[in-house]
Order: C-alpha cells, then structure tokens, then sequence
C-alpha cells in the first residue's frame, strides 16, 4: 500500500491566519472508505460555493492548505507568491495562495479561512474528493487551544490550559515549534517518544499514515539488521519515495505502549528532527494543541 506523509513546513510563508467558527467545537469524523484507501486522518466536510469535499485535520501541516482541484473547481481566486512547500519527502514545491474564503460545514454552520496555500496533492485527492487540509491548532484563537480528541474523534477549543487528561492516561509534555521570521500565525509540535528503547523526537503528524523515522537519525540507525523492504511514501508535491520497515517496535508516547511497524526513509521536517509520529502511534491519543505549551495522552 502506498503510504501517504502529508506532513511540511513553508518557506517564506510557513501558516496562516487562524479560522474562526461560531462555537467553540467542529464537527470531526473517520471516513471508512478514506481509511482503507491510506488516509486514516479525521476528516471535516466543507462546501465552497457547490463544491463539496473532505479535508484531512492534519496537526502536521504548518498551514492550512486546499488542493489545486478543489481550488479550480470551486472557483476561488489564486494569487501566485514567492513561498514554497517543503515536502517530508524534501521535495520543494511552489504554491499559490487564496485569501478569506467562507466555507460551509455539514451541519450549516460556517468557517472562515483567512488563508491557506495551494498546491498540487497527488492526483488520489482528487480522485477521492479530498480537498486539501486543516491545520486544527490554527483554528483555535488567541488564549486558546484546540483538543483533538482521536479516540472519538472531536476536535474542541477551550481557554488554555497546561496538560491533557481527556484520555485517562498519564500525559506527556510536546515541544512547541514556531518559526519566527513569518509574519504570518504558525505552529507545529512534537513528542519525545522511545522506540524499543531508543529515543527519539518526532513531529506529531496527523496527517501521516505510518510513523516514520528519517534513515539519516541515530534512531532508524539503532535498528540495524531489522528493516526490511517497506513499500513508497510520498510527501506534498513529491514522487514516491522507497522506504524500510521495522516490524513491531514497541512506541512509548503519551504515557502509553503502542506495538506497530516503523518506517525508515526521508521524514524531513524542521520541529521533529528524528521523524514523523503517524496515526498508526495516535489514534488512541488525544492531542492538547497550545499556543506556547502541548501535551499528549495515548491508551495502549
């Protein structure tokens, strides 16, 4: 099966203004039919004039971000800019940027998007009616954070506070990462998380289907003799790239044992230096997303 990372960071235009909704809640969901096809993410319905379409919520997109199909399709405005994308494969991508865009939610209400980016998906968004995707920390506001609940899924907006617990499990501290030279709201996050012991930090990435460490870290190089061939991923924008496997390694995160097969190949991104922690490790966590503080809570 083709392994889809989504995870990037921009250059020169990293995230975008926060999206406001009516009420301190969006409605989530897993798509069975997305989840068997590779996208395992919670995904939220959003209707643009008459174009209807999932996008993916996706905690390791430093922006919110729409797929060129979606943006043609229904019709909205693309300014072209001087940024780029950086895929988690590394591949660099231009993109395109489109400005307050009023969306409508399945249940009526309606979200704002000051900001996001375009670029070109895979050519499986489109086949799939995936129209792009959300970063849900930027859709919180000022003094608050998001709570992505994967376990259910919801995702909800409260006054900052300083630890989960929504789980019923011990929690863990994530780091906040932020790059400062943008003039635009951005953020991203990662964990600090064993593998059979060895250690590593990895970019808590939603919007990742496998965990993945990046061959070049002293954690993927602490495997040794037992990866084995393990298929392609591809990033935003990039060709598929080769990748190893390591089969059942035990990952400690969120005060938690989860035993899943790791990925080892090009996980590049600039907050987790060791690689992607994928919604194979977090689909029983929940994810306390903050503006200088974040925390996650796993089951085993």
């Amino acid at each position: 099966m083709l392994r889809l990372s989504l995870a990037f960071t921009l250059v020169g235009l990293i995230a975008a203004p926060v999206a406001t909704a009516a009420t301190h809640g969006i409605a989530v969901r897993y798509d069975a039919a997305l989840v068997s096809a590779g996208f395992p993410s919670p995904v939220v319905v959003m209707t643009v004039g008459s174009e209807r379409a999932v996008f993916l919520i996706d905690t390791g997109a430093g922006v919110h971000t729409f797929a060129r199909w979606f943006v043609t399709a229904s019709r909205l405005r693309a300014e072209q800019s001087d940024g780029t994308t950086v895929g988690s494969t590394g591949q660099e991508t231009r993109v395109d940027v489109v400005s307050n865009v009023a969306t409508r939610l399945d249940d009526g209400r309606r979200l704002l998007v000051p900001q996001a980016i375009v670029v070109d998906f895979p050519p499986i968004f489109e086949q799939k009616r995936i129209g792009g995707v959300l970063s849900p920390q930027l859709l919180s506001g000022a003094n608050e954070e998001a709570v992505l609940n994967l376990l259910e899924p919801s995702l909800s907006f409260r006054r900052a506070r300083v630890a989960a617990g929504e789980a019923g499990a011990a929690s863990d501290a994530a780091t906040v990462c932020t790059n400062a030279e943008s003039p635009f709201r951005n953020r991203l996050y990662a964990s600090a998380v064993l593998l059979d012991g060895a250690q590593a930090t990895l970019l808590i990435d939603t919007g990742a289907t496998q965990t993945m460490l990046a061959a070049e870290s002293a954690a993927a190089r602490s495997f040794g003799d037992r990866a084995v061939p393990g298929g392609g991923a591809r990033g935003v924008g990039g060709a598929v790239q080769k990748m190893e496997r390591v089969p059942a390694v035990g990952v400690t995160r969120g005060g938690a044992v989860a035993t899943i097969d790791v990925g080892i190949g090009t996980a590049r991104n600039n907050c987790g230096p060791d690689g992607l922690l994928g919604m194979d490790a977090l689909a029983r966590c929940v994810l306390v997303l903050g503006e200088s503080n974040a925390a996650i809570s796993c089951r085993p």
